[in-house]
């Protein structure tokens, strides 16, 4: 069930003038289905890096604090590759405070999503995640 975010192709581009909607919802179970049948997936981990290295889904990307040219060399070359970013509760994040969205979004993807209820749900769902914190615990951070 391998996520695959290492082998993407850096590829360059120019930003398109237009901008494909905005994130569309993706649950949790849809996600988990794509990743069993290893379709080829995206996924930006919007939360800082310090929860990134704790915990993150399988493949993940840490995109926090990453300038939209620099997330332009993790998004693929073929734009018919979903894109799929997340945070810790999965709410949508206010419009300019969300450079992997815009990223994907101002570089012509068409296929961007949020994954509804975020890691939180993830795991609550028993999903596998990668990191050295695996077992949510209410006594850490």
């Amino acid at each position: 069930m391998a996520l695959i975010a290492a082998g993407i192709v850096a590829g360059c581009g120019t930003p398109r003038s237009e901008h494909v909607q905005s994130a569309r919802p993706l649950s949790p179970d849809t996600l988990r289905a794509w990743m069993e049948a290893g379709r080829q997936i995206v996924l930006l981990d919007t939360r800082p890096d310090s929860l990134h290295r704790q915990r993150s889904l399988p493949g993940a990307f840490p995109a926090a604090g990453r300038t939209i040219p620099e997330l332009r060399q993790v998004l693929p070359m073929d734009h018919t590759v979903p894109i799929v970013f997340y945070n810790q509760d999965g709410n949508a994040p206010l419009a300019g405070e969300d450079p992997a969205r815009e990223a994907a979004e101002r570089y012509g993807f068409p296929l961007v999503y949020r994954l509804e209820g975020g890691l939180d749900r993830w795991q609550a769902l028993g999903y596998p995640v990668d990191g050295y914190w695996t077992v949510p615990d209410s006594s850490r951070p």
